[in-house]
């Protein structure tokens, strides 16, 4: 009797023992299944992350060389103005002269044509006198010639 009790519960510890084993195993299915999700989740994740520092990494290499353009045509513009400014000092400068000579010639100007005046007003007074001085040559021809005739 006490080897059938024996053998009963020895068969009960198998049952027992291979339904725990079942149940584990059934857990570690669906613990795997979990962790198989799990896994695929973080690696889709994970290649999404990827996709976008390509993308950035993309985004930064094409504003870094818009930046260095950017800067070249700054320098360029920059040397363009230094340039321009230089250009500029010279005009300013020449048109300064130029005002100058500009106000010296009609300074010049006024004193010729005051010279100008001065002595078409004493060209007048040498041709009036040079008429009277006429005109008293003839009278005193004229005087000459009648007394020289009153002598006769």
């Amino acid at each position: 009797f006490m080897c059938i009790l024996l053998v009963a519960a020895i068969v009960v510890l198998h049952i027992k023992l291979t339904a725990e084993r079942e149940v584990q195993a059934t857990h570690m299915l669906q613990s795997g299944s979990r962790d198989q999700v799990e896994k695929d989740q973080l690696q889709n994740t994970f290649n999404s992350l990827s996709q976008k520092k390509l993308e950035l990494e993309t985004r930064v290499n094409d504003l870094t060389a818009e930046k260095s353009q950017l800067q070249s045509n700054f320098t360029s513009l920059s040397q363009k103005k230094l340039e321009l400014e230089t250009r500029v000092n010279d005009l300013t400068a020449e048109k300064s002269q130029l005002q100058s000579n500009f106000t010296s010639l009609s300074q010049k100007k006024l004193e010729l044509e005051t010279r100008v005046n001065d002595l078409t007003t004493r060209k007048s007074q040498l041709e009036t006198r040079v008429n009277d001085l006429t005109a008293e040559k003839r009278q005193l021809q004229s005087n000459f010639t009648s007394l020289s005739q009153k002598k006769l």
